[in-house]
């Protein structure tokens, strides 16, 4: 469990820089003053030291991702991809920001940023992928 706590929080500390672009969606979010939803697609990079190096990374992230009050919505692990032309994710997340200046804040957060090499290191972000949404009442 504790690994799986772990995973959360340092999982929305990836997502920030798909955040900070201003898409439409993230700007309607902003207009509404409602929360910022992500869905991540990880991929762990080849000699990236594995789920272990995630893990570690993900533990040293815990403490950032308390102090700005963002949920974790799901952790999935996926077993196979059943249609599309996409290599399947080592996991997946849902995440939800407060609000898009959150997820802007964690970003600017100068200890996050300090780490994002060892990141780099870790994530392949070249086959992941990041959708950025907020729910609809259609």
């Amino acid at each position: 469990m504790k690994k799986i706590v772990s995973l959360f929080a340092g999982a929305i500390l990836l997502t920030i820089t798909s955040c900070t672009s201003q898409s439409s969606i993230t700007q309607q979010a902003q207009a509404e003053e409602v929360s910022l939803k992500v869905v991540e697609l990880l991929h762990l990079k080849e000699g990236g030291g594995g789920m272990a190096a995630a893990n570690e990374y993900f533990e040293w992230l815990a403490p950032i991702a308390d102090r700005f009050d963002v949920e974790f919505d799901a952790t999935y692990l996926p077993q196979e991809v059943l249609t599309g032309n996409i290599e399947k994710p080592d996991f997946i997340l849902v995440i939800t920001f407060p609000s898009p200046e959150t997820a802007q804040a964690v970003q600017a957060d100068p200890e996050y940023a300090a780490n994002i090499p060892n990141r780099n290191q870790i994530f392949d972000f070249d086959s992941g992928s990041r959708v950025v949404f907020r729910v609809s009442d259609f």
